[in-house]
């Protein structure tokens, strides 16, 4: 009612005002309204009001408010599963007991943990900027090519070699390789 009350002491101006008022079904709905103050106007010479019922839009709003806070806390409790489970996920990599590589298709590495750079003798970063050709002896490359390629087609799920790495000292350092590839769901 402060709004009507202000544009009521100008003449000439216009406000909006929002209120609840009592319904005789003992309802209180929400009324929006908009007020011109018309005193000096030369026909009207009086206030014209004009008000509608926005008691769906609130209760809408409101339900707007409720879900957007319960997505909101979905959305909070999520990330943080999911940084638990990176979290587990980054440990266990990092504390395995054999080397452990993640490679894209096209042999580059993606993540690689301490005990893979040790059996290499390369740096995270070193690896990080390499593929696993670069690193694989060239008598060995061509099998394990040729095992990519078939786990790639889906003709199989995981294979096992034995193969050389050449470290970064240039000594070769024989492993027991499996690979399986992770295809997005």
């Amino acid at each position: 009612m402060k709004a009507y009350n202000e544009v009521a002491a100008t003449p000439g101006a216009s406000g909006r005002t929002l209120a609840r008022f009592s319904h005789k079904d003992g309802s209180w709905p929400w009324i929006e309204g908009v007020v011109h103050n018309l005193l000096d106007h030369a026909v009207v010479r009086g206030m014209l009001s004009v008000g509608r019922d926005i008691t769906g839009r609130r209760e809408a709003e409101a339900e707007i408010r409720r879900l957007n806070e319960t997505l909101e806390e979905r959305v909070r409790e999520r990330t943080s599963q999911l940084e638990e489970s990176e979290e587990a996920f980054r440990v266990t990599f990092d504390q395995a007991d054999a080397g452990m590589a993640h490679v894209r298709p096209d042999g580059r590495f993606l993540r690689v943990d301490s005990k893979f750079r040790d059996i290499t003798g390369y740096s995270e970063e070193e690896l990080l900027a390499r593929t696993f050709q670069d690193i694989t002896h060239s008598d060995d490359l061509r099998a394990d090519l040729d095992h990519l390629q078939r786990l790639l087609s889906g003709e199989m799920d995981t294979y096992s070699v034995e193969k050389r790495y050449i470290r970064k000292d240039y000594s070769q350092v024989w492993i027991n390789l499996t690979v399986s590839l992770a295809r997005d769901a």
